[in-house]
């Protein structure tokens, strides 16, 4: 990865919010919120070839009250799987189907004990499944009906605050924490299906491998690692081994990243607007 350039700049307006976005091969799906006569969320659909916008769900049951979302898109499954920061939502993540380009999307609410926190997928074999973490340490597999099909729990000696998990390869996951202790430490971590931790990166004593913000992650196909670093304004490059091998600056101040592995873009959201990056 030699070259690292923006082509593009996806902008939702002046009085619109940016959440979360991904994408699929012929759509950049983008979540914000516009502030009407109350908070409404809405997801804007983009072609992902030149990214002029073609149409909206509006998604009029749901409201973000406080901090922000995070979605992911499944082609296999023709849907996007949603979770929103609300009062009254706090504990379901939501399937909303693609396929029907109508305003009002037909959508399925699946329950969980905890509150979700962050979502990517997992892919083994013919079989592609949503990872749902939580911000107690926890993450679970679930296939396209909501049922569980795995648990993880993370092991460490302290307390700590789940940021983020993807999957790295076969039994393997990459995982952002920070620690509850008095240090505070913000880690990335590559642990296996027991969630015993292999390897870290992040030492809140070394400059250079201090990490202001670990939330979104992405893993590409050879297992290189990005992760946001929001603080920073920057996206840090891991290697398998969680070794820096660059970071992107990301000028703004970035809130979540996704990667298309198929066209090698490299999507940072800010407050209003997307960056698009070509590795």
């Amino acid at each position: 990865m030699s070259k690292v350039c923006k082509v593009r700049v996806v902008s939702v307006g002046d009085r619109a919010a940016v959440h979360a976005m991904s994408s699929t091969e012929e759509e950049l799906y983008v979540l914000c919120h516009r502030v009407r006569n109350n908070i409404e969320l809405e997801i804007r659909v983009h072609s992902n070839a030149d990214f002029t916008f073609q149409h909206c769900f509006r998604l009029p049951t749901l409201t973000i009250d406080h901090g922000t979302g995070d979605m992911i898109a499944c082609a296999e499954h023709k849907c996007l799987y949603l979770v929103v920061y609300s009062l009254y939502d706090t504990s379901r993540v939501f399937k909303i189907m693609t396929h029907n380009k109508s305003a009002t999307p037909d959508v399925t609410k699946w329950q969980f004990p905890e509150s979700p926190l962050k979502l990517s997928l997992t892919r083994q074999a013919s079989d592609v499944l949503l990872l749902v973490a939580f911000h107690t340490g926890e993450w679970v597999e679930v296939n396209e009906q909501g049922q569980r099909v795995r648990k993880c729990v993370l092991q460490t000696p302290v307390d700590v605050y789940l940021h983020y998990a993807v999957a790295l390869n076969v039994g393997q996951y990459v995982v952002g924490y920070r620690e509850k202790s008095c240090m505070r430490r913000k880690m990335i971590s590559v642990v296996d299906y027991n969630g015993t931790i292999m390897q870290s990166y992040g030492n809140s004593w070394i400059p250079w491998r201090r990490l202001g913000g670990p939330g979104h992650m992405a893993v590409d196909s050879d297992g290189f690692v990005f992760v946001n670093d929001s603080t920073n304004s920057q996206v840090v490059l891991l290697n398998p081994f969680l070794q820096f091998v660059r970071s992107i600056a990301t000028e703004k101040p970035s809130m979540n990243l996704h990667f298309d592995q198929k066209s090698g873009r490299l999507f940072i959201s800010h407050i209003r607007e997307v960056s698009v990056f070509q590795l």
